[in-house]
């Protein structure tokens, strides 16, 4: 009998938010028993410069992916990009175009921060991480000069939305993410949607052609997960099948794109349409996450605007 395949495919190295370089997240992974990793790092592909021969050394599937910032009506949003070509021009050039935003953006702060008699020069960011720097990297700095004694009090005094020191960022919108990622060969998911608290917005956001929505999540609470799995469980279908037959059920102008390259995947999404949901199917959905609420924090609610730079 084969041992059970694992995988975590949402994982972050030094190269965005991470602690760990993606040669330790590997041995980590390899160490705890898993199959398989994605690194998602936040708005940069550079762990996947080392990461693959790294991989193939440990025996471990390493799939690609990214996890991209991006604004839709005006409330953030995560999108995973996932099977992607990592030589695409057109993601290659999303990347970059997140380092400069990244850049002006962190300049402009610490030009702030300046007048406030705390001095960083952008060079000091440059120890607190590989690729993708921003505020929390600006945040860990402060705590280091002896500006501020927490990274919580650097966001709650000074850079947290509409704080002294704030600087709000250019997005790049949720549809221009989603058609660069398919450009690029690969498919598009939402990211913790069980932190999106505008329903009207994530009703909207949700006719878009994303091609799955991250259903298991580390921050999850477990009996959260496993209602969802039980609904799915009894309806006979798989919990990403379920998803779909749930966005399926919010209006009938809604036509899913799918956007697989392998059969397989296509004729689970088709079938996802045989899913029927009762009303009362649908109570127990709304009670498991509610519309319009956080179910579950990934971070401190400080800390959850730092991920988008």
């Amino acid at each position: 009998m084969y041992p059970p395949f694992r995988a975590d495919l949402h994982c972050h190295t030094l190269f965005s938010d991470g602690t760990l370089m993606p040669s330790q997240l590997l041995h980590l992974a390899k160490e705890i028993g898993l199959s398989g990793i994605a690194i998602t790092d936040h708005d940069t592909i550079d762990a996947y410069s080392q990461a693959p021969a790294i991989a193939k050394q440990l025996g471990i599937l390493l799939g690609c992916g990214v996890e991209f910032s991006s604004v839709f009506q005006k409330m953030n949003v995560h999108v995973l990009g996932y099977d992607f070509d990592l030589k695409s021009s057109a993601i290659l050039q999303l990347c970059a175009r997140h380092e400069q935003r990244r850049a002006f953006r962190n300049k402009a702060i610490l030009d702030r921060l300046s007048r406030l008699g705390m001095t960083i020069y952008e060079e000091e960011l440059l120890g607190g991480g590989q690729g993708a720097i921003g505020r929390l990297h600006i945040a860990k700095r402060m705590v280091e000069k002896g500006y501020v004694d927490s990274i919580a009090r650097a966001f709650h005094r000074y850079i947290g939305d509409g704080k002294p020191a704030y600087v709000p960022g250019d997005g790049i919108s949720v549809q221009e993410t989603i058609a660069i990622i398919h450009q690029g060969g690969g498919r598009a998911f939402i990211a913790h949607p069980h932190l999106l608290q505008h329903s009207r917005k994530v009703k909207e956001l949700l006719k878009l052609p994303f091609d799955g929505i991250e259903c298991y999540y580390a921050k999850l609470p477990s009996h959260q997960e496993s209602r969802w799995l039980q609904i799915a469980k009894e309806k006979g279908c798989k919990p990403s099948q379920l998803a779909l037959a749930w966005v399926l059920a919010q209006d009938k102008n809604i036509v899913p794109i799918p956007g697989t390259k392998r059969r397989k995947y296509l004729e689970e999404n088709v079938a996802a349409i045989d899913v029927k949901l009762t009303k009362e199917d649908l109570r127990r959905i709304e009670e498991i996450f509610p519309t319009g609420a956080a179910a579950g924090d990934r971070y401190p609610e400080h800390m959850m605007k730092i991920v988008n730079g």
